[in-house]
């Protein structure tokens, strides 16, 4: 499974970069209302699960001063834990890329806050899931000053299966974290 650069080998860029190109549904993804997100979310847990020794979890509770909350995936190999908060813009819940922003901030944040003890020292990763159509919104969105975080993210596009190269190419932004709190 090396379809990225090495230095994203093992990370959850590369496992949703690989999760959406075998996805032949990935151009359409779902229009539920906060279903794409969820939906991203439980395909890449069930494709990970077992692939190249790791066991995935979602939603497990590792925000020590933060107990209602619990990070999106956890994957694991030789225990090592590496954590993803995943945020997936959606043109079918309205979203527009302030809002798309605004939550990956709010994960920005999350991931930097002290984490129990069992998980302290932990690879945070924040990732972002969008359609090549959006990117330049994104990118505009971004240069604000509101939005200072988002310079600290870099991003890489994947091709899923589609027939339509706007809707079936992705970006994956994202930006790591060691978690020593």
């Amino acid at each position: 499974m090396n379809i990225l650069s090495n230095d994203l080998n093992n990370t959850p860029v590369h496992f949703l970069a690989a999760w959406l190109q075998q996805q032949q549904k990935a151009s359409t993804p779902p229009s539920w209302k906060g279903g794409w997100e969820r939906w991203a979310q439980g395909q890449v847990a069930l494709y990970m699960d077992n692939t190249d020794g790791f066991i995935v979890w979602t939603e497990e509770k590792i925000y020590k001063n933060r107990p209602a909350e619990a990070c999106d995936l956890d994957f694991a190999k030789n225990n090592m834990h590496t954590f993803c908060e995943l945020k997936c813009y959606s043109a079918a819940n309205d979203d527009t890329p302030n809002d798309f922003l605004n939550e990956m901030e709010k994960d920005f944040r999350k991931v930097q806050t002290p984490l129990v003890d069992q998980v302290k020292g932990s690879t945070m990763w924040v990732v972002g899931l969008s359609q090549m159509q959006f990117r330049e919104a994104i990118q505009l969105e971004g240069q604000k000053q509101q939005h200072a975080f988002w310079r600290n993210f870099e991003f890489v596009s994947v091709r899923a299966p589609g027939a339509y190269p706007g809707t079936s190419t992705f970006d994956i932004w994202y930006w790591k974290y060691v978690n020593n709190n």
